[in-house]
């Protein structure tokens, strides 16, 4: 405590314990002692005490002039320093104030009941006394640095800034100001001047840790990793015990994914300071960076038993909570965030998140929202904001968002991704739009790749051995990706192809379980930069990587700007371009895209012989048995759909009026699970009223069960597809329950999917090519119920036969195409 004091003893200030001006010597006898000179006595010995360290005697013996002399101000501000020292802080403070009474002028005292009244809390009292010490003693740095933490604890950072930059320029050769003035920047987030601000620090005083080991902070934060390590590396150099340095390596060496030396680090600065929050925060982050997810979550709470507010903690437990499933911890730890810091934009955006997954859409929205105003300008919010929107089928308002997250950092990849995901299936949108679209976010994750090692090709791909092909997906879990992949992955050839798994989500499950043992090799990458997995993949020397993603949730595109992989593909997961130059090609079929949509694409088509697509059907799907259907007991025929509201667009919904305008006892049953939300239902509803299409003749459902959902099929006749978002996992399902799928073929891929689902399913007549054909084919349908039911009794048998459901034969044409696509780029 009040190390200013020794500073001050070490230079050439003035001391500042006081004492009375010495007696002037004299032959004459004195009188007896008055009481000041009982005090001035009591007060030399407590400074004697005091030179030995001996904090006790040194308080006794002022104490004893304090009450010898009430009114000596030097012996109130001794008595105060000593208890400071033993941080009887309360008692100081008393003995200051009547110190400050009888000596307005002391600059000792307000300085110092400035910096009790920090130390009981009182920061507003700190600030007045502080500040008053520093009119009485404007040069005094250690006062200035002392108020400037202040007042930008405070939440009054400009005035902390305009006070530095005062003493800056009286004062240009003190590095302790820069110093200062670097931390206030980091504190608003203007990470390139705090640089400047360090820079101009260590010009003056060059062999200061502290400094060295906060440039090396806000380069890492810069992303600026390797001259980051090399600035800690520098501290350490001056002080090898420098704690903050250690924290800062263990951090920058977890960027650049050296996760033993950042352990190792993290490790000494524990040593150092056992106690430490942040040290045991740090450890937390290279655990999850190595997916020990348990002993991440040990170090996080270890942090907390030491802070139970530290903020990096807390948001460490939501993040890996929500990573690994628990939402109710995740909700639990982030509610705590913001409880904390009701004021931080980020907190509210994360806690929004978490509201999100769980399903809560209302209030995770309104987390968003809060976000934006306490910071209008904070982009997650925005992009957030946007694909809640885009959920409920509220397309404007979604492009709003995401396009305002953009004006404010064009290089926001999340919501340039997430835009693109809208466009993609944006009946307003053309395909030009959409690729133009693409093209500008393969720049920007261009601009953010630089070119890795470039390897020696010609050593891998080697004909004796099988061509290995990595999959890179957040979606290998129970997903339609995962779905889709799992029959198809069980029958590849492994003398044709080694596969490798690359999962970029840290949750898995019970169908992750059944996926892994259908790969060679299986890596958790969730926690790693994008530039960390382009390099695990070229170091596993990948012959063919491929996508399941696309611009989908949790997706790690910008991968693929890296080049990891001679030859790059994208499949299963998207239906468009993802913008990438990097990306060479696109799997398709020659129904769900023509040789003239090649224009749509960065990337170049491969066609596979019949589907894009292989459905493995779930073993409680194969339980569900197939139902009559429903019109011969209800008299009534019944259309339905069980898309996710954004499928559904105003578009799609006026056809369907025209439907069921035509057949007056028709009724339309919608089930999806955005329909649990109130505000969506309502949403919803008020669209249905608005196409022509009455709330009496309409059912809608939210989110059930598994086992529900699939006899919730036996409710209805026909489905009607959506467009030009057609289904894919929902037509699979709807066509295995014995239901058929009317679809309108359209002009995308994403638009012709339908068709070909139902070509390969042997039910080309199902496919429309028009609206008016879509209109009459659903009435000519419903009015024909014998023919239905015919269908309905013999789909099953009819789609296991067909090469949508036959995974063996999608198995050897998907080994053909990707060693055809190698011998193509390679020209091997």
């Amino acid at each position: 405590m009040f190390s200013w004091i020794k500073k001050l003893r070490r230079g050439a200030a003035t001391a500042v314990l006081a004492t009375s001006a010495p007696e002037a010597q004299t032959a004459f006898p004195v009188a007896a002692p008055s009481a000041q000179e009982h005090a001035s006595a009591f007060k030399r010995e407590g400074n004697a005490w005091l030179e030995q360290g001996q904090l006790g005697q040194a308080a006794h013996s002022f104490r004893q002039a304090v009450l010898a002399d009430p009114e000596d101000a030097a012996a109130c501000i001794n008595l105060a320093y000593v208890l400071c020292e033993q941080e009887s802080f309360e008692e100081a403070r008393t003995l200051l104030d009547h110190a400050v009474t009888l000596d307005p002028n002391n600059f000792d005292a307000h300085y110092m009941l400035g910096t009790a009244c920090k130390e009981l809390g009182a920061r507003d009292a700190a600030i007045e006394h502080i500040r008053r010490s520093l009119a009485l003693k404007p040069d005094f740095a250690i006062a200035l640095r002392d108020l400037c933490a202040l007042l930008a604890a405070g939440g009054r950072a400009p005035e902390a800034m305009a006070l530095l930059e005062q003493g800056i320029a009286i004062a240009r050769d003190t590095a302790d100001y820069y110093f200062m003035r670097g931390n206030l920047l980091i504190a608003q987030d203007l990470l390139e001047n705090a640089a400047a601000s360090f820079r101009q620090a260590l010009s003056l005083r060059s062999n200061d840790p502290p400094i060295w080991a906060n440039l090396g902070v806000v380069l890492m934060r810069l992303d600026q990793n390797d001259e980051a390590a090399q600035c800690c590396e520098r501290a350490l150099g001056l002080d090898p015990d420098c704690a903050e340095a250690h924290v800062n390596l263990a951090c920058v060496y977890g960027k650049l994914g050296r996760l033993g030396q950042a352990r190792w680090h993290g490790q000494k600065a524990l040593a150092l300071r056992p106690g430490d929050p942040n040290a045991h925060s740090y450890m937390g982050v290279i655990f999850q960076s190595e997916g020990r997810m348990q002993e991440a979550i040990a170090a996080f709470l270890k942090a907390l038993t030491l802070d139970a507010r530290h903020i990096e903690s807390l948001e460490g437990l939501g993040q890996i909570y929500q990573a690994i499933g628990d939402m109710n911890s995740a909700l639990d730890y982030r509610n705590r965030v913001v409880s904390i810091h009701p004021e931080h934009a980020a907190a509210h955006t994360n806690l929004g998140a978490t509201l999100h997954e769980m399903g809560d859409l209302e209030g995770a929205a309104a987390c968003y929202r809060e976000a934006l105003r306490l910071d209008p300008k904070f982009v997650a919010a925005h992009s957030n904001l946007g694909a809640y929107h885009l959920l409920l089928g509220k397309r404007d308002l979604a492009a709003a968002s995401l396009r305002r997250a953009l004006d404010i950092d064009p290089d926001f990849v999340s919501a340039r991704s997430v835009l693109l995901f809208s466009m993609s299936t944006d009946e307003t949108r053309t395909a030009s739009d959409y690729l133009s679209e693409a093209r500008r976010y393969g720049i920007t994750v261009a601009k953010k790749a630089s070119h890795l090692t470039q390897p020696d090709w010609s050593r891998q791909g080697d004909a004796l051995r099988p061509l290995k092909v990595g999959f890179l997906s957040g979606d290998l879990r129970e997903h339609p990706v995962g779905r889709f992949l799992e029959a198809t992955v069980s029958q590849i050839d492994a003398e044709r192809l080694e596969l490798v798994a690359y999962s970029t989500y840290a949750r898995e499950d019970a169908r992750t379980a059944q996926l892994k043992p259908l790969f060679r090799a299986w890596h958790m990458v969730a926690g790693l930069s994008d530039k960390l997995i382009a390099e695990k993949i070229r170091a596993d020397e990948i012959d063919v990587l491929i996508d399941l993603s696309g611009h989908t949730a949790q997706n790690r595109l910008p991968v693929f700007a890296w080049r990891p992989a001679q030859v790059q593909a994208s499949w299963l997961g998207y239906w468009a371009s993802t913008g990438i130059a990097e990306m060479d090609y696109v799997l398709v079929d020659p129904i769900s895209a023509t040789r003239n949509m090649a224009t749509q694409f960065v990337e170049k088509l491969w066609f596979l012989p019949d589907t894009r697509m292989c459905y493995s059907t779930p073993p409680f799907m194969q339980l569900a048995t197939v139902s009559a259907a429903p019109r011969h007991s209800k008299g009534y025929p019944t259309f339905g759909s069980f898309q996710v509201l954004n499928k559904i667009n105003n578009q799609t919904l006026s056809v369907w009026s025209e439907v069921l305008g035509k057949i007056p006892d028709a009724r339309l049953r919608v089930q999806s699970m955005q329909l649990s939300e109130p505000s969506a239902r309502n949403n919803f509803s008020s669209r249905l009223v608005a196409a022509g299409i009455s709330m009496e003749r309409t059912e809608l459902h939210g989110r059930s069960p598994l086992e529900q959902y699939l006899a919730a099929y036996a409710a209805v006749d026909l489905v009607l597809d959506t467009f030009p978002f057609t289904g894919g996992t929902t037509t699979c399902e709807a066509l295995w329950m014995g239901v058929p799928t009317l679809t309108l073929a359209g002009e995308t891929l994403i638009a012709r999917q339908g068709a070909s689902l139902m070509n390969n399913a042997g039910l080309p007549e199902f496919v429309a090519h028009s609206k008016e054909d879509y209109v009459n084919k659903a009435v000519a349908l419903a009015l024909d119920p014998s023919k239905l039911q015919t269908i309905r009794a013999g789909l099953r048998e009819k789609v296991l036969a067909s090469p949508l459901f036959d995974s063996k034969r999608f198995a050897r044409n998907l080994e053909e195409a990707l060693i055809g696509m190698w011998h193509h780029k390679t020209g091997r």
